[in-house]
């Protein structure tokens, strides 16, 4: 008997390893697998970088706007700062998808590429958010928010990355693309913007007896002053005008149905542009698209001194 187990051992932990070492051979998404392919992660971020190329070539010289698109684009215009900024930070979201795309990775594995070294690619070079240095001996905080947090200087300053509650599902493709299904087993198509304004606020005029319009105004005032985000103003400055076109990848048209009480089927579309992307600090692969922060995080009163 104890022969017989000396023997039997043996075969049982080779065949473990050898199970083990068949995983890890058929398995694509392996951690082991994505931090090695460094060609693959070049490849996919050159793509990504030539794809908005050749698009923002594709929309110069397009047809005017509508008014609408410029009422938009004027109220929010984006920086060319910001503009700039925003290239790198979706080139990192395409090149995440392209390497999901080709490698069939899972939601789960996609986050694991935050992991790998994005060193060796053109994100290490036009990445905006490199390393601070502060001086511990300014006596003022800064206008943009800046080094206010000494050992965190991009902390609560412009041009950085709103947080996420609901992290990559947030997104159709856990990385990018809006929302259109439900998350239920059903995967229901969503409902129009438009629809579910209706529902909530309806249509109805129905005045207040004991707030003007001045309560409405202050909360515009602070929900712009502390959650702005900059939209793609268009090539050459000409608005996007998603109605007429929505083949840019920054459109995400709100469709009116012909029983809304308001217009009454004057109008089928709303024009809508996305928020411009925002990179996270290192610009890493393997995170869902984010949104800047026009300002720094501390209300800015003086907007408010009458």
């Amino acid at each position: 008997m104890g022969l017989s187990l000396a023997i039997e051992w043996p075969a049982v932990l080779l065949l473990l390893l050898l199970l083990l070492l068949l995983l890890l051979l058929v398995s694509p998404s392996s951690s082991a697998q994505l931090r090695v392919r460094q060609k693959v992660l070049i490849d996919s971020v050159e793509t990504a970088f030539d794809q908005l190329a050749g698009e923002r070539r594709r929309e110069t010289g397009g047809a005017s706007s509508s008014s609408s698109s410029r009422r938009q684009a004027a109220f929010n215009p984006a920086s060319s700062k910001a503009a700039s900024r925003a290239v790198t930070a979706e080139a990192a979201v395409r090149a995440t998808r392209i390497i999901k795309n080709d490698l069939h990775l899972s939601d789960a594995d996609v986050e694991q590429l935050a992991d790998t070294s994005t060193a060796t690619t053109r994100l290490a070079d036009t990445c905006p958010l490199a390393d601070i240095t502060c001086n511990a001996a300014d006596k003022f905080r800064t206008a943009s928010g800046e080094c206010n947090n000494k050992a965190n200087p991009n902390w609560g300053s412009a041009l950085v990355n709103l947080r996420r509650m609901l992290g990559t599902n947030a997104y159709d493709d856990g990385i990018s693309e809006p929302r259109r299904t439900s998350q239920s087993a059903s995967s229901q198509t969503l409902p129009s913007a438009r629809d579910v304004s209706e529902a909530v606020h309806g249509t109805t005029d129905a005045p207040s007896r004991t707030m003007s319009l001045m309560v409405m105004q202050w909360g515009q005032f602070v929900d712009h002053d502390i959650t702005l985000t900059p939209t793609w103003a268009g090539v050459e400055g000409v608005p996007e005008d998603c109605c007429a076109d929505d083949t840019s990848a920054e459109c995400f048209t709100i469709a009116v149905p012909s029983s809304d009480q308001y217009y009454q089927g004057r109008v089928k579309c709303l024009n809508f542009v996305r928020s411009l992307s925002g990179p996270s600090e290192g610009c890493p692969l393997g995170e869902c698209r984010g949104h800047w922060y026009r300002y720094n995080v501390f209300i800015s009163m003086c907007y408010y001194v009458l």
